[in-house]
Protein backbone atom coordinates (compact mmCIF):
# COMPACT_ATOMS: atom_id res chain seq x y z
CA UNK A 1 0.00 0.00 0.00
CA UNK A 2 1.49 3.71 -1.00
CA UNK A 3 1.00 6.31 1.09
CA UNK A 4 -1.64 8.13 -1.42
CA UNK A 5 -3.52 5.15 -0.70
CA UNK A 6 -3.41 5.58 2.98
CA UNK A 7 -6.90 6.68 4.47
CA UNK A 8 -5.15 7.85 7.63
CA UNK A 9 -4.24 11.63 7.47
CA UNK A 10 -0.82 12.95 9.22
CA UNK A 11 -1.97 14.81 12.66
CA UNK A 12 1.01 17.39 11.25
CA UNK A 13 -0.17 18.20 8.26
CA UNK A 14 -3.79 19.60 9.45
CA UNK A 15 -4.49 23.08 8.70
CA UNK A 16 -7.90 25.25 8.77
CA UNK A 17 -10.11 24.99 5.20
CA UNK A 18 -9.34 28.91 3.97
CA UNK A 19 -12.66 30.54 2.62
CA UNK A 20 -10.64 31.38 -0.69
CA UNK A 21 -10.41 27.25 -1.43
CA UNK A 22 -14.28 26.95 -1.88
CA UNK A 23 -14.52 27.03 -5.46
CA UNK A 24 -11.56 24.89 -6.02
CA UNK A 25 -12.36 22.60 -3.47
CA UNK A 26 -16.35 22.18 -4.85
CA UNK A 27 -14.59 21.75 -8.44
CA UNK A 28 -12.23 18.60 -6.96
CA UNK A 29 -14.86 17.26 -5.17
CA UNK A 30 -17.32 17.33 -7.89
CA UNK A 31 -14.86 15.76 -10.41
CA UNK A 32 -14.10 13.78 -7.88
CA UNK A 33 -10.01 14.43 -7.64
CA UNK A 34 -9.97 15.43 -4.47
CA UNK A 35 -7.15 12.48 -3.75
CA UNK A 36 -4.57 12.22 -1.88
CA UNK A 37 -5.70 14.77 0.42
CA UNK A 38 -7.64 13.96 3.42
CA UNK A 39 -10.10 16.54 5.51
CA UNK A 40 -13.17 16.94 7.38
CA UNK A 41 -15.81 19.99 6.08
CA UNK A 42 -19.20 21.40 7.02
CA UNK A 43 -20.62 21.61 4.00
CA UNK A 44 -23.88 22.30 1.76
CA UNK A 45 -24.72 19.62 -0.58
CA UNK A 46 -27.53 18.13 -2.91
CA UNK A 47 -27.95 14.61 -2.42
CA UNK A 48 -29.37 12.25 -5.30
CA UNK A 49 -33.40 12.11 -3.80
CA UNK A 50 -33.55 8.50 -5.23
CA UNK A 51 -30.96 7.73 -2.90
CA UNK A 52 -32.18 4.19 -0.58
CA UNK A 53 -30.78 6.13 2.98
CA UNK A 54 -31.49 9.57 3.29
CA UNK A 55 -29.12 11.90 4.97
CA UNK A 56 -30.54 12.75 8.58
CA UNK A 57 -33.83 14.36 8.45
CA UNK A 58 -34.12 17.86 10.02
CA UNK A 59 -36.16 18.93 13.14
CA UNK A 60 -37.99 21.96 13.01
CA UNK A 61 -39.69 23.56 15.68
CA UNK A 62 -43.34 24.99 14.43
CA UNK A 63 -45.22 27.36 16.16
CA UNK A 64 -49.24 27.65 15.81
CA UNK A 65 -52.29 29.01 16.83
CA UNK A 66 -54.91 26.61 17.56
CA UNK A 67 -58.41 26.52 17.15
CA UNK A 68 -59.50 27.51 21.16
CA UNK A 69 -56.36 30.52 20.06
CA UNK A 70 -53.85 28.74 22.13
CA UNK A 71 -50.05 29.25 20.90
CA UNK A 72 -48.50 25.60 20.25
CA UNK A 73 -45.38 24.50 19.22
CA UNK A 74 -44.14 20.81 18.10
CA UNK A 75 -41.20 19.52 16.53
CA UNK A 76 -41.64 18.55 12.74
CA UNK A 77 -39.29 16.32 11.00
CA UNK A 78 -38.68 16.73 7.86
CA UNK A 79 -36.12 15.99 4.94
CA UNK A 80 -34.57 19.19 2.99
CA UNK A 81 -35.50 18.80 -0.40
CA UNK A 82 -32.37 17.64 -1.43
CA UNK A 83 -30.42 19.94 0.15
CA UNK A 84 -28.55 19.13 3.37
CA UNK A 85 -25.71 20.52 5.83
CA UNK A 86 -23.34 17.81 7.65
CA UNK A 87 -19.98 17.08 8.91
CA UNK A 88 -18.32 15.03 6.66
CA UNK A 89 -15.15 13.40 5.91
CA UNK A 90 -13.91 14.06 2.45
CA UNK A 91 -14.22 10.03 1.83
CA UNK A 92 -18.13 10.51 2.77
CA UNK A 93 -18.33 13.82 0.24
CA UNK A 94 -16.94 11.39 -2.18
CA UNK A 95 -19.38 9.03 -1.34
CA UNK A 96 -22.36 11.49 -1.74
CA UNK A 97 -20.69 12.92 -5.27
CA UNK A 98 -20.74 9.41 -6.66
CA UNK A 99 -24.32 8.63 -5.89
CA UNK A 100 -25.20 11.44 -7.92
CA UNK A 101 -25.06 14.17 -5.27
CA UNK A 102 -23.21 17.77 -5.73
CA UNK A 103 -21.42 19.72 -3.20
CA UNK A 104 -23.06 23.65 -3.49
CA UNK A 105 -20.60 24.84 -0.89
CA UNK A 106 -18.31 24.36 1.98
CA UNK A 107 -18.43 25.91 4.90
CA UNK A 108 -15.24 25.61 7.28
CA UNK A 109 -13.38 22.19 8.70
CA UNK A 110 -9.88 21.16 8.64
CA UNK A 111 -7.93 20.21 5.67
CA UNK A 112 -4.99 17.18 6.02
CA UNK A 113 -2.28 17.56 2.68
CA UNK A 114 -0.35 14.33 3.76
CA UNK A 115 -1.77 10.99 4.69
CA UNK A 116 0.11 8.23 6.80
CA UNK A 117 3.07 6.11 4.75
CA UNK A 118 1.88 2.71 5.72
CA UNK A 119 4.05 -0.01 4.86
CA UNK A 120 3.31 -4.06 5.07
Amino acid sequence: MSELDSEYPKAESGRPFLPEENKEFDELFNEQKFRPRTAILTVWFKYPTNMFFQPIPAKDKITFTNKEGNKETFTKISFRNGFCSEVLTSVDIQEIVKAGGRIIRILDGIVYEENLEIIF
